[in-house]
């Protein structure tokens, strides 16, 4: 067989490819598969000698050979290519010999030689501090993260700019690709240099992953953008036995792919994401592939829905994965788009002291203390719920519209009650959900702005529901393995505006902008905002 590609180099190329899973393509490097093999490789083998491989990772890297070598020719029928395949994948001769037999390879049997890989754990954090603070700008970044906690979106672009420039090295094409390694060094140098961006969900385990992500798309949004003649090859394959016709045609010396050919091949492996996902019924057993799936789409989803403006209704009949799993697959997508705190730990730890602002503001014989509590006995609810309330916006024609002024007033009962119709309506058990109608819907042309619907008949059990263009996705349920329902659902309630390109109800402006505060995606503009958090802060 002839001189083979190096492997860090067909790594690079698989890595390229966003919807190939760093699960899958770890697994083929450490069986020291090379771009020659791998192009001789069909669904059977994969199947066969790469067990751990997942159906769906199986049908893209499929895709992804067809795409590449339209003439490639399947070897799996040809009891000699299962012998090729066998014996460069390091089997032992008595399977080889199995195999020559007409008897399928065992999985079991075979010998692996583990290729050594340099682990996430034993990549060093690249020195973030000491490259910002060389230029002004990036002064100024430091400055600005180590007073308000966060990154705002400006400041990121400026962050990614900065830190891609340094790692650029040399003038060929290949500066455009760095490893891995290096772009895993520059995610944990961003958190070493800032804890307070750290991710929350992965805190414990991989507290750098978004960045390492955000890094990768400003790599590939720079390359996007080179000239041709600055683009390194996509594949480059060597020259095989001429006895092997089936080999030689899956491996042509040179695969230069132009643009439309990448952007045909993107378009061909997400169509295959899309139509696996049609028929996929979420599971316990295949969420892992579903959240793939998801991430794998993201950035053709987001440009869809930015640039078109659907529905709800419209974005999920397309990727209807998104409602899956109790709003679980929608907070995976808005971390994808932001940066932010972990909403129910943030918001249950200041409830107390929202609620003891609210009693103080009170009249001592007020009603609505005294209906709050017996409503909701849980304290973190009832915050919740009194906050509209605490945070009621001044009505302007200017800012919202008259319009949405004068149906604010129709519906002032609705709207101004505890809770507000606006955040959530409560019904009882056994409720149709599918074809409930808001409590503010009168007809009109005024759109029904997304709201929980709580199926109860205690306020202390039952489901809780997200009402968005007529459709109801189920986000929370009273049972021993979910926290603090109601407030998940309302974190849940915000970040499907950003997931569909909602509005925020206008009555709910200033409750909105609280919420983004307490996520740490947004700062306080609003007075009654601004207020509220300076008592918070001097409460705490």
């Amino acid at each position: 067989m002839g001189s083979l590609l190096p492997s860090t180099s067909f790594e690079d190329s698989l890595r390229n490819c966003p919807e190939i899973s760093d699960a899958t393509i770890k697994e083929l490097i450490s069986q020291e598969v090379t771009a020659e093999l791998f192009f001789k490789l069909n669904e059977d083998d994969l199947r066969i000698n790469f067990p751990t491989i997942t159906f769906g990772q199986r049908k893209i890297l499929v895709n992804f050979i067809k795409v590449h070598y339209k003439d490639a020719e399947q070897t799996s029928s040809a009891v000699t290519s299962n012998v090729a395949v066998s014996n460069d994948l390091g089997l032992s001769s008595s399977v080889i010999d199995a195999a020559a037999n007409g008897s399928a390879p065992s999985s079991r049997k075979r010998k692996i030689s583990a290729r050594k890989q340099l682990s996430e754990d034993d990549v060093e954090p690249l020195d973030v501090l000491a490259i910002l603070n060389n230029v002004k700008n990036g002064q100024a970044i430091v400055a600005k993260i180590r007073e308000s906690k966060f990154i705002e979106k400006k400041q990121q672009q400026d962050l990614m700019h900065l830190l891609h420039s340094h790692v650029l090295v040399g003038s060929s094409p290949q500066k455009y690709y760095p490893h891995r390694e290096t772009k895993i060094s520059v995610a944990k140098g961003i958190v070493q240099a800032f804890p307070e961006l750290k991710d929350q969900d992965t805190a414990e385990t991989r507290p750098w992953a978004s960045w390492l992500r955000k890094f990768e798309v400003k790599c590939e949004t720079v390359r996007a953008a080179l000239p041709h003649e600055k683009k390194r090859p996509r594949l480059q394959v060597s020259a095989v036995s001429k006895t092997n016709n089936s080999a030689a045609k899956c491996s042509a010396s040179s695969v230069n792919l132009p643009g439309p050919s990448r952007d045909k091949e993107v378009s061909s492996l997400a169509e295959t994401m899309r139509n696996w996902m049609k028929q996929t019924i979420p599971t316990r057993a295949n969420r892992p592939e579903i959240e793939m799936a998801l991430a794998s789409t993201y950035e053709e989803r987001r440009a869809w829905i930015n640039s078109t403006f659907p529905t709800c209704t419209e974005v999920l009949h397309k990727y209807h994965l998104l409602s899956s799993y109790k709003g679980d697959m929608i907070s995976a997508e808005f971390s994808r788009m932001k940066q932010h705190q972990n909403f129910e730990e943030k918001f249950v730890e200041m409830a107390p002291y929202i609620w003891s602002h609210y009693v103080k503001r009170q009249k001592p014989d007020c009603p609505n203390v005294t209906l709050a509590e017996n409503m909701f006995p849980d304290i973190c609810v009832r915050a919740l719920m009194i906050l509209p309330r605490l945070l009621s916006p001044v009505l302007s024609v200017k800012a919202i519209g008259q319009e949405a002024v004068n149906h604010i007033k129709n519906k002032k009962n609705q709207l101004q009650q505890i809770p507000c119709a606006a955040l959530i309506q409560i019904v009882p058990e056994g409720t149709d959900i599918e074809s409930y109608v808001s409590e503010e819907y009168t007809g009109e042309s005024i759109p029904v702005h997304p709201f929980l619907l709580w199926a109860t008949n205690d306020r202390k059990s039952g489901e809780v529901y997200l009402k968005i263009d007529r459709q109801s996705l189920h986000v929370a349920s009273f049972d021993t393995t979910t926290n603090n329902p109601i407030i998940r659902a309302a974190g849940t309630l915000v970040k499907a505006s950003y997931v569909f390109n909602l509005k925020y109800h206008p009555y709910l402006r200033h409750f909105f902008q609280y919420i983004e505060c307490v996520l740490g995606i947004g700062k306080a503009t609003f007075l009654n905002v601004k207020d509220l958090n300076n008592a918070l802060r001097a409460a705490m």
